[in-house]
């Protein structure tokens, strides 16, 4: 039986908790408190998203202690590569129509991901099969249902 779900967070969701972006960040960081109050969560992300993180923490949004915010962030979460040219060739082959949002997907499959969490669910829902795909909304009023 298994006795942790591993939950991906696309790298919207991940700027959003870090960037406090409105109107995103409520529900957002519902997910963080989630994972802290119950042993049964893993938040995993895309060691592909990181460079983003950098850039928009830093340099676009100038968050004060971005690059401790990060290293918090880092540790808080499991952090997957996609690590095989084959993945990243088949993301590129995908029907999906935003690359990245490929790669970021075939890394969750390959963390073995039990949920994706992402704003821009439209945009994965006609070739996610693999693995749900929710808002963060979504995912909470799931879990809740659990």
């Amino acid at each position: 039986m298994k006795n942790m779900d591993n939950i991906f967070l696309d790298t919207d969701i991940c700027l959003d908790i870090l960037t406090h972006r409105k109107p995103y960040y409520q529900q957002s960081i519902e997910l963080l408190r989630l994972r802290e109050s119950s042993q049964k969560i893993r938040l995993c992300i895309s060691e592909s998203c990181i460079p983003n993180l950098i850039y928009f923490t830093t340099y676009k949004y100038k968050i004060e202690g971005s690059e401790t915010k990060l290293l918090d962030w880092i540790e808080t979460c499991m952090l997957f590569s996609i690590d095989s040219k084959q993945r990243i060739i088949g993301a590129l082959k995908s029907e999906f129509l935003d690359k990245e949002d490929a790669i970021q997907y075939h890394t969750a499959i390959k963390a073995k991901a039990d949920y994706f969490i992402t704003r821009n669910k439209k945009d994965y829902e006609p070739y996610a099969t693999a693995i749900p795909v929710y808002t963060p909304s979504e995912f909470l009023v799931h879990y809740d249902q659990k």
